[in-house]
């Protein structure tokens, strides 16, 4: 335990020299801060209204049962988005860092880096978690009228919830490792085919059962619910968590300290069996990681080339660099996995539009969903670029000595990550925003406006995350999650949220004229401020981002 002393001591030092850099960069710090102030505030008050409109226009009976089941199904979606998250980080920080190869190197248990690296997976796994669900559960308890108890409880509860779906998600990274990676390619085949199976089955279900009971009846409220009974069950950490929150609203002390014990025993539990799991497996999981790169195969993706051709007004040689981002972006499941959750979640929901009967609503309706519809996709697009395109330029770092040599101007390196992000954006948002249309039986017109719309936005996305990127670049970082964490990949979600409300706002009206009236100036003048804000959005951090590349040396 000395050296578990020793890394998390060296780790304390650290945070201080990165806190006292922080302070003084003021500028850098506040606007952080700010930002980040906005949007928890935005979210707590979106909650609070959503709560208050529970207990406003649903009778107590039904909103009761409504918001239990909110809460079991919101923790256990957030439990399971924990544990694909840790799984993912605990590949990268487990065996691919490189701090880890050199603690490797050195005289410290095996065990020790592993509860070492956990701490680390546990920190940058849970503070999107205390981000989301502090403003979720304080609102609750506000509308609630509970007692001041209930803010520090719930804080405290979090803690051991957290810690079980990131020990679960490091432990199944090494069953990944040990027993399965040499399966990958039948076990990845299997998968899909049960979750299409399991989607297929829950859009028919639910569809049948409201052709047996009228629209968003008592009937039909509890047919829909059974369907999420799974979400309560007795053994899962997110049920727990849910009456924790729930019992110290309603002063039932002894339900709290029921289901918390449940939560710390059993995070206690699988800390302590990884911790002696690792002892005999971590470093065989290592070392096969390192000896298995030798006999890996690449896919030759010799179709992606000729894909290029066509691009005539993209350079000879910056078209190599962007064959190289799709190859690794292809060749790499941690990212393409991750596009096809979020791509699919969102093809899930807009498949079930017309199961749900929103197209048989008003004209208002239809157009506040196909509004939020556009939002829920730019959103994922800004979290998308956020995650991948910012960090692009920055992971370069390695090889950028190269590039000063290479007959190559560093701007046309600039304009394939943009080009890059162009295609993989556009294809996910034209796919979802030309369904939402069809599935809503909106008429062409304002199916090609959307389209146009989304079109905008994603430019303005994808030239903010590699604009930033060029201009808050970090090459001493080898990991994505570090670099998408500092005050550039913030500033770059932050710009990036606020440009998506901004354009969706903006072009509301022009939508609703080319529904309801004539084309009138009001909708030229907004279209037109659009185009300007996604113009303006688009090549203002290129063209710095540019600039600033071309200075930069190592």
């Amino acid at each position: 335990m000395n050296s578990l002393h020793l890394l998390f001591t060296t780790r304390y030092q650290e945070i201080k020299r990165q806190l006292k850099i922080a302070t003084e960069s003021r500028f850098r710090t506040y606007t952080v801060a700010i930002c980040a102030l906005l949007f928890w505030s935005g979210l707590f008050a979106f909650f609070l209204r959503g709560f208050s409109f529970f207990t406003s226009y649903i009778p107590q009976s039904f909103s009761n049962i409504i918001i239990d089941y909110m809460f079991s199904i919101f923790y256990f979606a957030l439990f399971t988005m924990l544990m694909f998250s840790s799984l993912l980080i605990a590949i990268s920080l487990f065996f691919k860092n490189n701090e880890t190869k050199f603690l490797m190197t050195k005289p410290i248990p095996h065990q020790d880096i592993f509860l070492y690296k956990l701490s680390e997976t546990f920190v940058f796994a849970s503070w999107a978690v205390f981000f989301l669900g502090v403003p979720v559960a304080w609102a609750y308890g506000i509308q609630q009228g509970v007692n001041l108890w209930f803010y520090p409880l719930v804080i405290v509860s979090f803690i051991p919830y957290i810690i079980i779906p990131c020990t679960l998600g490091a432990l199944l990274s090494f069953i990944i490792i040990l027993y399965i990676a040499k399966f990958k390619k039948a076990l990845g085949i299997i998968f899909a085919l049960v979750l299409s199976v399991g989607i297929a089955y829950l859009i028919y279900s639910i569809a049948a059962e409201k052709e047996n009971a009228p629209s968003y009846s008592a009937v039909w409220l509890f047919n829909v619910l059974a369907y999420f009974q799974f979400t309560k069950w007795p053994f899962s950490p997110s049920l727990w968590m849910s009456q924790c929150m729930q019992s110290v609203a309603l002063l039932e002390w002894g339900e709290f300290f029921f289901h918390f014990m449940l939560l710390l025993s059993t995070s206690l539990a699988l800390v302590l069996f990884s911790y002696y799991f690792a002892a005999s497996n971590y470093f065989i999981a290592w070392s096969r990681v390192y000896s298995d790169l030798s006999s890996k195969k690449l896919w030759k993706l010799s179709l992606i080339r000729k894909m290029l051709t066509p691009l005539i007004f993209v350079s000879r040689r910056a078209k190599l660099f962007l064959e190289k981002d799709l190859k690794i972006f292809i060749r790499d499941p941690v990212q393409w996995s991750q596009f096809a959750i979020l791509l699919g979640l969102l093809l899930l929901y807009i498949l079930n539009l017309r199961t749900l009967k929103y197209d048989q609503k008003s004209t208002f309706w239809r157009e506040i969903i196909a509004n939020l519809n556009l939002m829920a996709i730019s959103l994922t697009a800004c979290t998308f670029a956020s995650r991948f395109i910012f960090p692009m330029l920055s992971l370069e770092g390695k090889r950028f000595w190269t590039l000063g040599v290479m007959p190559i101007k560093r701007s046309s390196i600039i304009m394939a990550k943009f080009i890059f992000a162009m295609v993989i954006l556009t294809l996910m948002t034209q796919i979802l925003v030309l369904l939402s249309a069809i599935m809503l039986k909106f008429p062409w017109s304002l199916m090609v406006y959307h389209s146009i719309i989304a079109l905008l936005l994603t430019s303005g996305i994808a030239g903010l995350a590699v604009g930033l990127g060029a201009i808050y670049p970090n090459f001493r970082e080898d990991s994505p999650s570090k670099i998408v964490s500092g005050f550039g990949g913030t500033l770059n979600l932050v710009v990036s949220l606020v440009y998506v409300f901004v354009v969706i706002f903006t072009q509301i009206i022009p939508s609703h004229i080319l529904l309801t009236s004539t084309l009138s100036k009001s909708f030229y003048i907004l279209t037109f401020a659009a185009i300007s804000i996604s113009a303006t959005i688009t090549l203002l951090p290129l063209w710095i981002g540019i600039n600033k590349f071309n200075k930069i040396e190592i």
